[in-house]
């Protein structure tokens, strides 16, 4: 009796290999504190209150117990309660907490040209351009409505280029394998002179209305190479490679040993049932204890409609993932492969992706803009129009590519063929090897239940819904980095989920449909 998709993702698929994983005790410790917030507060009090009891007592006993002894007991109890406090507050970055979305964490709001408002519950920034009319004016009304949000993930996160010093490019360098401070000051530069100018005054309105709130809550104000610095957060690992003022490759034994720690983003891309592609996509990045919580979409409406979406996090006016009203869809994928062209020109990645969102309909649109901008670094980027999809493997030609990629001028692509698959991780295209690719068992696992629900459910086999599965329940495609799980329907409608950590584990997240007929504001 032949078996249906749905009843082999729900009793076969979840019994096999590539929907296990065994935690080790590292991320079994980070996900216990992901699942039990109120436990680890609890803990975190306790041992505050240690301190402070002992502190107090001190005092309390200070004629039996001395000066010397007082001083000891009351300053090592003092200690230990701020040893715990910051202790905590490290661990709530690297180890963040589960963030329920119907825990709203913005306030809705409006001021003239945007609104901050709910649709189920995910958050929508909106910006009217009818009403803000210039780049400037756009910038300046996104930074107005989400400046406590920007300044939360800016504190969290450090990100700013403000503390060049030996610990923190120690830090950037060894832990994170991140270029230092110094030789993204110099890409920001080089980037500078490839972005459009719109954008660049579409920031500077940000930085601008950011920096009026912060004058008035007395917060370290932003400058707009800070900005900039942030916009290029998907270019920065590639970034470690490259000397900007030589057209060469840097050997730097740190960057190849901890490239990767970061990114892990995954795409699969699959025919629904009518034979429209069906777009599922996870966007992997360290959440800093917030990023996941204080991510939204963000509206933009111009001539009394909606033009387009982005998936993004507070102050990232550029594109990490995306559709618009044509039915263009587009998302990237940092590519973790070194050797190749050196940067010394180009435009950041999330800054090309918000170019073909403005400008472009169709796949052809793509490739046609493609031939006047080129990407700073190398990375994947998916396109989806409403009939056909391909991924633009940007900056990877190579002769080892494999015959069915066709190379197109400076980067290959692969295109989604009828009855087939487009997967995309972080490996490049002229990786020689798995290692390649950080948490390679994501690409082995999704090649794993395609080709098993290939052969246990035949021709009949809904691909969409094997993707689907792929971002809720598949091994290591899910993940501690796991920020947002996207699902972009044919229909123009997105299922969204926002997380700390694990974001769409089981099950994705609320649905909304940004093109519905809408004339408000």
């Amino acid at each position: 009796m032949p078996i249906t998709t749905q009843d082999y993702l729900t009793k076969i698929a979840p019994t096999m290999p590539f929907s296990k994983r065994t935690m080790g005790y590292i991320e079994k410790i980070g996900y216990f504190i992901y699942s039990h917030e109120t436990v680890v507060k609890v803990i975190k009090l306790g041992l505050m209150a240690i301190g402070l009891v002992a502190t107090a007592l001190s005092l309390v006993y200070f004629p039996a117990l001395g000066m010397g002894k007082t001083i000891a007991i009351a300053s090592s109890g003092a200690v230990f309660s701020l040893g715990t406090y910051v202790f905590f507050k490290v661990l709530n970055v690297i180890a963040p907490f589960k963030h329920d979305m119907r825990s709203h964490a913005y306030k809705p709001q409006k001021c003239l040209g945007g609104e901050i408002r709910y649709e189920n519950d995910v958050p929508i920034v909106e910006i009217n351009e009818d009403v803000c009319k210039t780049p400037y004016e756009t910038g300046k009304v996104y930074g107005t409505l989400i400046a406590p949000q920007m300044q939360e993930l800016r504190k969290r996160a450090n990100l700013g280029p403000n503390l060049i010093n030996p610990i923190e490019n120690f830090f950037r360098r060894k832990l994170l394998g991140l270029p230092s401070v110094e030789r993204l000051e110099k890409y920001i530069q080089i980037a500078k002179k490839e972005i459009p100018q719109r954008y660049l005054e579409e920031l500077q309105g940000m930085v601008d209305a950011f920096n009026t709130w912060a004058k008035e809550h007395n917060v370290k104000s932003m400058s707009m190479d800070e900005a900039l610095y942030f916009h290029m957060l998907a270019d920065w690992q590639n970034l470690i490679f490259f000397d900007p003022s030589k057209d060469q490759t840097v050997e730097d034994k740190t960057a190849k040993k901890t490239s990767g720690p970061i990114a892990a983003c995954s795409v699969v891309v699959a025919d629904d049932p009518t034979g429209k592609p069906f777009f599922a996509r996870k966007l992997d990045w360290l959440s800093f204890g917030v990023a996941g919580q204080l991510s939204h979409a963000l509206y933009r409406r111009r001539n009394g409609e909606i033009k387009s979406v982005e998936f993004t996090v507070p102050g990232l006016l550029w594109t990490l993932s995306g559709t618009n009203k044509e039915g263009l869809k587009v998302a990237m994928n940092v590519s973790l492969e070194p050797k190749q062209s050196s940067p010394n020109e180009g435009i950041p990645s999330t800054c090309l992706n918000r170019l073909i969102l403005d400008e472009c309909s169709t796949i052809d649109d793509v490739e046609k803009l493609l031939t006047k901008y080129k990407p700073l670094v190398p990375y994947h980027l998916t396109v989806v129009d409403k009939d056909n999809a391909k991924i633009f493997h940007m900056k990877q030609v190579s002769k080892s590519l494999d015959e069915k990629f066709v190379k197109e001028g400076g980067y290959s692509a692969s295109v989604l063929k009828k009855d087939d698959y487009l997967v995309q991780t972080n490996r490049s295209q002229a990786a020689k090897k798995a290692s390649q690719d950080w948490l390679p068992q994501r690409l082995a696992n999704i090649k794993a239940i395609i080709k098993d629900a290939g052969e246990k459910v035949g021709k009949d086999l809904d691909e969409s819904l094997v993707a689907r599965y792929c971002m809720e329940n598949l091994a290591w495609v899910t993940y501690y980095d796991s920020l947002h799980s996207l699902v972009m329907l044919p229909s123009g409608e997105v299922e969204v989920c926002y997380d700390n950590a694990y974001a769409g584990l089981h099950k994705l997240g609320q649905k909304i449909n940004p093109f519905r007929k809408n004339t408000s504001n």
